[in-house]
């Protein structure tokens, strides 16, 4: 990128411009608009779009309201429910073992056996703390 075009993303990002403007005016990429951004300390007035409660990015950023508790255990039941779906058209694939026992739902010897196995290691190091 030549200093005539830094000099000229500098002044279209200092009237508020995006990325994208900038690059077709310029006929180049946004990413090299972004690189030349962070390349020469230009600030970017681009910032993701948060979302409002009820959603998982606002769980994810913390908020525990009892719109957004609901909306996770909503989404957390409906992936259980697929995934138990899965297992019961045959269709999944998993390794058996403990974490098949509590994420798939499965009850084969081999899952049940290791998953007490696991259980049983937990127990005792709660009692040896």
């Amino acid at each position: 990128m030549t200093p005539e075009h830094v000099d000229r993303v500098r002044e279209m990002a200092a009237a508020g411009q995006s990325d994208r403007a900038i690059a077709e005016e310029l006929g180049m990429s946004w990413r090299t608009v972004l690189r030349a951004r962070n390349r020469h300390g230009i600030p970017s007035t681009w910032a993701p779009a948060l979302r409002g409660c009820g959603t998982w990015g606002a769980y994810r950023r913390g908020c525990r309201c009892e719109k957004c508790r609901t909306h996770h255990a909503a989404g957390l039941a409906a992936s259980k429910a697929d995934r138990y779906a899965r297992r019961a058209a045959g269709t999944a694939v998993f390794t058996h073992g403990a974490n098949a026992y509590k994420n798939w739902g499965c009850r084969c010897d081999v899952c049940s056996k290791d998953a007490s196995a696991v259980n049983k290691a937990q127990h005792k190091a709660r009692r040896a703390q």
